[in-house]
């Protein structure tokens, strides 16, 4: 067989990659008004994909944390006092379950399932509203139902998302449970138990603000910088979420 008949293989290779550089977007010239148009493109492209998965982020913690803005809202309702304690009692309440609710947050964004972390935190919002209402003014239980409700509510939210991921939300990625999972977990566990530390620190930081501000006007200093640290936290929610995003 002649060898004459046949193309060579890297010549038909350079070929190809011409052809492939030539078909190729043509990128206008630095400094043009077309090229300002095509950034500006650019960035509104990249802009909305950025949001569809920072609007769900940002709405779930602003949901999460308008629990404790409920919560709060019918403990004053019932007396200063509560108002002061329940403000108190929130930081370790919350403290036991974010930590899992973090971890499944940060799971469903990698497989791009925000929306189903916005599903689960607006319906635990709405169900939350309503026992806090019932528990309170119905039941006539107090604190200790203003308390029991928003627990519930930080659970009920954590075993939604449980719930979707194993039970077939997640098919590509969880596959159920093996050995694998417990390789590497100590490491795990130490920049867990750190983040952990930090957040705690930080919220105990505010919790002590609180009450060092009611040594003198126990109910009045401690509720009203209750409030403001509760507005402020709410607040925070927004740039967090958009951290979360981005990170």
């Amino acid at each position: 067989m002649s060898v004459g008949h046949h193309q060579p293989l890297l010549l038909s290779i350079s070929e190809d990659s011409e052809n492939q550089i030539n078909h190729q977007p043509h990128q206008p010239h630095p400094g043009s008004s077309a090229s300002a148009r095509y950034c500006v493109k650019e960035a509104w492209t990249e802009c909305k994909k950025l949001w569809q998965i920072a609007a769900p982020s940002i709405f779930c913690r602003l949901a999460m944390f308008s629990l404790t803005l409920i919560t709060q809202s019918f403990a004053g309702h019932l007396d200063q006092r509560h108002l002061a304690a329940i403000s108190i009692a929130t930081t370790v309440i919350i403290s036991i379950t974010f930590g899992f609710l973090f971890t499944l947050m940060r799971f469903l964004q990698c497989q791009l399932k925000t929306y189903v972390v916005a599903w689960v935190s607006g319906v635990v919002l709405v169900v939350h509203l309503l026992l806090s209402w019932i528990f309170v003014y119905r039941l006539r239980v107090g604190i200790v139902g203003a308390a029991l409700t928003l627990d519930f509510s930080w659970w009920m939210s954590v075993l939604g998302m449980f719930i979707y991921c194993v039970c077939g939300g997640c098919r590509n990625s969880w596959t159920g449970l093996s050995r694998q999972a417990f390789i590497g977990l100590w490491d795990f566990f130490k920049l867990a138990l750190a983040s952990g530390v930090m957040l705690s620190l930080e919220n105990f930081y505010y919790r002590i603000l609180v009450i060092v501000s009611g040594i003198r006007n126990a109910e009045v200093a401690v509720d009203a910088l209750s409030i403001c640290i509760s507005f402020y936290g709410w607040e925070s929610m927004i740039p967090l979420g958009l951290f979360a995003a981005t990170g």
